[in-house]
């Protein structure tokens, strides 16, 4: 058995080795086809599950929202962050020289998908700059995609 793969009855968080670095991963729910959360800009994956702008009052949030009709992932890009009452914190992702390119980022969420044997089809939701990779990775990889949700995204057409 890969000692990345993800045990698809039960809920996970936390690091997949994709191979010479570690991923933060976060999958809930069960079912098909799975949605794949990629948030936008440097923002943290964390935005998807933890109401950080009224922690005292939570939302219900995306993640588990979603987790509750069918399986839902998110991951902390390398690079990214969350701000939690003024204090910072990092991806949970090992770092990487940043920039990077988006094809790279693409790459790596496939790599990391396949590697934790988290099953498609997949349903990308994706948020601003996370819409610009999720249609990037449908280019890509349309084999593996049954659809995309776009959360104002970025476009790759300058106006």
């Amino acid at each position: 058995m890969n000692p990345a793969r993800v045990d698809l009855d039960v809920d996970f968080a936390g690091l997949v080795d994709i191979g010479g670095r570690k991923m933060d991963l976060e999958s809930r729910g069960t079912g098909s086809p799975t949605v794949v959360l990629l948030a936008g800009g440097r923002s943290s994956a964390r935005y998807w599950s933890d109401d950080l702008h009224q922690p005292d009052a939570p939302r219900r949030m995306v993640l588990p929202g979603v987790a509750a009709f069918t399986r839902v992932c998110a991951y902390d890009r390398p690079g990214t962050y969350a701000e939690i009452n003024g204090e910072i914190f990092p991806s949970r992702s090992d770092p990487v020289p940043q920039p990077r390119t988006a094809p790279e980022m693409v790459e790596e969420l496939h790599t990391l998908l396949r590697v934790a044997e988290i099953p498609g089809p997949y349903v990308l939701a994706g948020h601003s700059f996370g819409g610009f990779c999720a249609r990037l990775y449908a280019a890509t990889y349309p084999d593996d995609v049954a659809g995309l949700v776009l959360i104002d995204a970025y476009s790759e057409l300058l106006e």
